[in-house]
């Protein structure tokens, strides 16, 4: 199952094909060839685990860009620049990183997460929110959780809706009703599939255990 491509439902005549393919296998050592992406799952303390895993490349193999939607309107050369890439992004944002590829990332109970997030926003400074264009920002500092968690806000702010799910399965997509436009539980077969094809996952409550686990499954030392 975990080498075949999965295929999603969809409204006849609406939807595209949402079909993904988990992340090949690639267990092992971090060898010279490869490239390390850490798939940063916002507030699971992923700044830190940047800090920890850039440290093993030569500062000018890390790539600047912290944003997967960037990647697909880069170049092959440019890409190929970076052995070490740290994104926000979902496993299909990462496809153009030329492998072979290890990815990594990080897992934290999902309601801390959510209100983590959710708490992060509305510290944010207005002023912060104009000069970045954060409308969706600003929208969210006006609502209190249970408004944000209805079905319209969900549509305007799908970050909320079980972000380790959506980043793991590929992509997300939100009807206007605030419902995914893939099926619940074939999502969540998809990710925990990629989740497995992994090349090691750490777990946010427990940091030393799991920086340990990370340096030992790609044989690095543990910079933690």
């Amino acid at each position: 199952m975990l080498g075949a491509k999965i295929r999603f439902g969809r409204a006849p005549g609406l939807l595209p094909d949402f079909s993904y393919s988990p992340v090949l296998p690639n267990p092992g050592p971090l060898r010279p060839e490869d490239r390390l992406v850490f798939l940063h799952v916002e507030k699971t303390a992923g700044t830190t685990a940047h800090h920890v895993l850039a440290p093993h490349f030569p500062e000018d193999q890390v790539c600047p860009v912290r944003f997967g939607l960037h990647l697909p309107f880069w170049e092959n050369a440019r890409l190929a620049r970076y052995r070490f890439f740290s994104l926000h992004a979902s496993l299909r944002m990462i496809d153009p990183i030329p492998g072979p590829k290890k990815v990594v990332t990080f897992l934290r109970e999902p309601v801390e997460r959510l209100l983590s997030h959710y708490n992060f926003w509305r510290s944010l400074r207005d002023e912060v929110i104009d000069e970045e264009h954060l409308d969706h920002i600003r929208y969210v500092k006006h609502l209190a959780l249970k408004e944000l968690l209805s079905p319209t806000p969900l549509a305007t702010t799908p970050d909320f809706w079980n972000l380790h799910t959506q980043r793991l399965a590929g992509d997300l997509f939100m009807a206007p009703s605030g419902r995914a436009w893939r099926d619940e539980h074939e999502l969540l077969d998809a990710a925990l599939a990629n989740l497995e094809n992994m090349a090691t996952v750490g777990i946010t409550e427990y940091p030393e255990l799991s920086f340990q686990r990370i340096a030992e499954d790609l044989d690095i030392p543990n910079r933690l």
